[in-house]
């Protein structure tokens, strides 16, 4: 409810020394709106968002090679916890890399069947580290979509 300031020519006290009826209803309802905004920022306060988000970061690649291929700007502090991936005809093999070491698991066999490959080791990441998927062993594979999915330590 928006609170209206009483017009300024309103005198703010009587010949006794009393706020005036008008001024005293402003300075109850202005109170209890501090103490309701009070209450609102001790709640926000006490309600942080949890230190552990999730993330995914996709990929795709129209008509892949066998090399390597590069996730930009991937500003993520956290854990790669898998890859999932899936290609509109023919196969492939894509292996994730964070600054060249493979993650721990096994590499994706990439199909038209939607695969995801859990990994929980070597497959801690930081802001700054270099990102890539080779793919190889490659059969007539179109559009390889791969999907990176983990969580981020938020600071």
């Amino acid at each position: 409810m928006a609170r209206v300031l009483p017009d300024n020519s309103a005198a703010l006290v009587d010949k006794s020394g009393r706020l005036v009826p008008v001024w005293r209803r402003f300075f109850e309802a202005f109170g209890k709106s501090l103490t309701d905004l009070d209450d609102s920022a001790s709640g926000l306060s006490s309600s942080k968002a949890a230190a552990s988000q999730p993330f995914s970061e996709s990929l795709l690649i129209e008509v892949p090679s066998d090399k390597d291929y590069t996730f930009l700007s991937l500003a993520i502090n956290g854990d790669i916890t898998s890859v999932v991936t899936q290609c509109a005809s023919g196969t492939c093999t894509a292996t994730v890399k964070i600054n060249e070491l493979a993650l721990g698991g096994t590499a994706n066999s990439v199909s038209t069947t939607k695969v995801t490959q859990e990994h929980s080791v070597r497959n801690s990441i930081r802001d700054g580290d270099s990102v890539t998927v080779t793919i190889s062993a490659t059969a007539s594979a179109t559009d390889v979509s791969i999907t990176l999915r983990g969580t981020q330590t938020l600071a």
